[in-house]
């Protein structure tokens, strides 16, 4: 089992003369389910986010935790993370047996890695797509034939006409 990935999240005050402070959420993997859970004092499940079944290959949080991604077999979820004790399925994304996720500075794209596959013509499909995570769409794809590099450097771009 992989170590736990864990995000520190603001959670708002109960009292407006209390401080904001700071609440953990961990999600964790088995080979055959993936879970999320507030940290302490409670250690519970985090509601919203049911603990999938099935082959789960990878996760990942967005770098500021507000988006968590999860690479099932038959598809990659994404899911809001804002709050520490609650959570909201965004969207599922039609990807197959992804075995890498990496987002963009901002959280609003996700690279997904797919295993290479040779098609019967010999040609490669294109197993590297970046997803807008607002839209669910994918803006771009590539053919990789090995892992090793396979990261793309992503940026968020505001102006000119970029996202």
């Amino acid at each position: 089992m992989s170590a736990p990935a864990v995000a520190e999240l603001p959670v708002a005050a109960v009292q407006p003369e209390q401080q904001s402070s700071t609440s953990t959420q961990w999600a964790f993997r088995a080979q055959k389910s993936i879970g999320l859970n507030t940290g302490p004092p409670a250690y519970s499940a985090v509601s919203g986010f049911d603990q999938v079944e099935g082959l789960t290959r990878t996760f990942q949080y967005s770098p500021d935790g507000s988006t968590f991604a999860a690479a099932m077999e038959n598809f990659t979820r994404l899911v809001d993370t804002r709050e520490a004790s609650t959570s909201q399925v965004k969207r599922d994304l039609p990807v197959e047996k992804v075995v890498a996720l990496e987002f963009s500075p901002k959280g609003s794209y996700l690279s997904t890695f797919e295993r290479p596959l040779k098609l019967e013509d010999g040609t490669g499909t294109k197993n590297l797509k970046i997803w807008s995570t607002e839209t669910g769409e994918v803006v771009a794809s590539f053919e990789r034939k090995t892992q090793e590099g396979w990261l793309v450097a992503l940026l968020d771009v505001l102006g000119c006409g970029g996202v």
